[in-house]
């Protein structure tokens, strides 16, 4: 029998992010933010037609089998299982950092925020591109781009759609109850996440991340 082809480069799964405090311990307050950044991030490199990106909903169910949802993903001997089975030949993985501001973490007027990635080519085991980004709350949405386009760059993808600027949200409250709600249908919650996907689009009726997400709810509970 022959062996299977290798990963393409151009097949991508942006895996979960971890969310750091600064003394680098892991941040409770942050993790629903992980899961925001991670589906912009996904949605942009979704719309460009040279790459095909995995669905993140499947990427985190093969890692809740794995036991691997929380760990951080930062190892490549970690990585190397989920990305074979899944057919990935790039993976994307992070830490999101928050300095705190007068506005505590993770709330309103909450300090600066660093996002530091790693794109990890796993058919020749090496990381190829390490961007980061920055800057003011303010501004969390601007750094979130700066890292699609360092990604988009370091995977040679000059030809950009109009898509993949369109900001997201520039509404912080918005944003926030759209990374909550992803937390709560993480853990099958899903009336929880509903109310706070419903709350997102009450703050910016223009999310499409968070209609999409509302749509996408089961209205059955799953089976046990």
């Amino acid at each position: 029998l022959s062996s299977a082809p290798p990963p393409n480069r151009l097949t991508v799964a942006v895996f979960p992010f971890q969310a750091v405090s600064p003394d680098r311990g892991k941040s409770a307050a942050l993790q629903p933010f992980n899961r925001g950044l991670v589906a912009m991030i996904t949605a942009d490199l979704a719309q460009v037609p040279a790459l095909t990106v995995l669905e993140r909903e499947r990427i985190e169910t093969l890692l809740r089998e794995l036991r691997l949802a929380e760990s951080g993903l930062v190892d490549r001997s970690t990585l190397g299982r989920p990305a074979a089975l899944l057919g990935a030949g790039t993976v994307v993985t992070g830490t999101l950092l928050n300095e705190p501001g007068p506005g505590g973490q993770g709330g309103l007027n909450a300090g600066r925020y660093k996002i530091n990635v790693a794109a990890f080519d796993m058919q020749e085991s090496r990381v190829f591109a390490t961007p980061e980004a920055d800057g003011s709350q303010a501004r969390f949405f601007v750094l979130q781009k700066q890292i699609v386009y360092a990604l988009l760059q370091a995977l040679g993808i000059t030809e950009l759609p109009a898509s993949v600027h369109r900001v997201h949200t520039r509404n912080w409250e918005a944003y926030r109850q759209f990374s909550n709600g992803l937390q709560l249908l993480a853990q099958d919650r899903f009336e929880e996440a509903r109310a706070a996907f419903f709350a997102a689009l009450r703050e910016d009726g223009a999310f499409v991340l968070a209609a999409e997400a509302l749509a996408d709810i089961p209205t059955e509970p799953l089976p046990s």
